[in-house]
């Protein structure tokens, strides 16, 4: 009898370890794709491997591929090397998902933005409330890589951000957590010379949107920069940014802030393109209404803090926003030496 037990139970455990390790792994990956494309219908998502631990009780996914929207609008693709977390097993017998960290290794992240205006979106009648209430308490990013595409007709502009280290903060639907601010920062490279320090707080959940930057940058070679003003705006830079501090408040349609910037061996030069943009044309107003030589910028160093108030454009998002805020003013700030 005890024989036969112990052969009952040994068979018991070798389906739940098949049930854990094989099957289940599976239904998580087709379960996650299958509610991605509920949610986003030009979105796709690839999973290579999914593994699944019991103590803690977690999963990892690995090879993760992504891609989303419309670059000639908002386009997002992006690949994880890994990504993995463990789930707290007690909160959920009270319909809470409570994750401890999240654990992402080598995301390589691409957002495109063009200037054609996406459809209005139908209003759905709101839904029923969440059946689970869940919380993220840290998202940890190790080794990471972001570029920023900025699509025209005719050419594109791009700035990459490699080596990057970042962490956020709690953040989730619960009702502490529902409509509190979300920390994260991150430090990395900027085209190969700049060192940056980024920190973004906003709360996720909320609309419209309420969001604080600030961003450090020093030891920037500016030529390692200046194709993607060349291309965006119609600028050329050279020089170095020996240290630049800005801070920009976004609340729904306005954006408020200020940088402050220290060159050395400035020098600006405006091209003669068929379609100059309003940084370009802006700056040359400001070089002109001084009677300055842009070529001369570079004379001496400049240090000079330069505040910036703008309104959002209609097809602008957030991000083109807060980038428009900052290249504003620190070009205010070569202006007005």
């Amino acid at each position: 009898m005890k024989k036969k037990l112990a052969i009952a139970t040994f068979i018991l455990l070798l389906l739940f370890v098949i049930v854990f390790k094989v099957v289940a792994p599976r239904v998580v990956r087709t379960k996650a794709i299958e509610a991605l494309k509920d949610a986003c219908g030009s979105c796709t998502l690839g999973i290579g491997h999914v593994s699944t631990s019991l103590f803690p009780l977690g999963l990892s996914f690995s090879r993760i591929q992504f891609s989303g929207g419309d670059p000639l609008e908002t386009g997002i693709s992006a690949q994880v090397e890994k990504l993995s977390f463990s789930v707290a097993f007690m909160p959920l017998f009270k319909n809470l998902i409570s994750i401890d960290l999240i654990h992402i290794q080598n995301p390589e992240v691409e957002v495109s933005e063009g200037d054609r205006v996406a459809p209005p979106s139908k209003e759905e009648p709101p839904g029923e409330p969440p059946r689970f209430k869940w919380l993220v308490k840290g998202t940890e990013l190790v080794d990471g890589g972001f570029s920023y595409v900025r699509t025209y007709p005719d050419r594109n502009a791009r700035l990459t951000v490699r080596n990057l280290q970042g962490t956020i903060d709690s953040f989730g639907n619960t009702d502490e957590l529902l409509t509190a601010p979300t920390t994260g920062k991150v430090t990395g490279r900027l085209e190969n010379s700049g060192n940056l320090s980024l920190s973004v707080k906003m709360p996720i959940l909320v609309q419209p949107p309420q969001v604080d930057v600030e961003l450090k940058l020093n030891e920037q070679n500016l030529a390692d920069i200046s194709p993607f003003f060349k291309n965006s705006s119609g600028v050329e830079i050279v020089g170095s940014l020996y240290l630049g501090h800005g801070l920009i408040r976004v609340r729904d349609q306005s954006l408020q802030g200020w940088v402050k910037a220290q060159y050395h061996g400035l020098q600006i030069k405006m091209l003669n393109t068929k379609e100059r943009s309003a940084l370009a044309s802006f700056l040359g107003n400001v070089v002109a209404s001084i009677k300055m030589d842009p070529s001369d910028i570079g004379e001496k160093p400049l240090d000079q803090r330069q505040a910036v108030a703008l309104t959002r454009k209609k097809k602008e998002s957030v991000l083109q926003f807060v980038l428009r805020g900052l290249q504003e003013a620190a070009m205010q700030v070569a202006g007005k030496h």
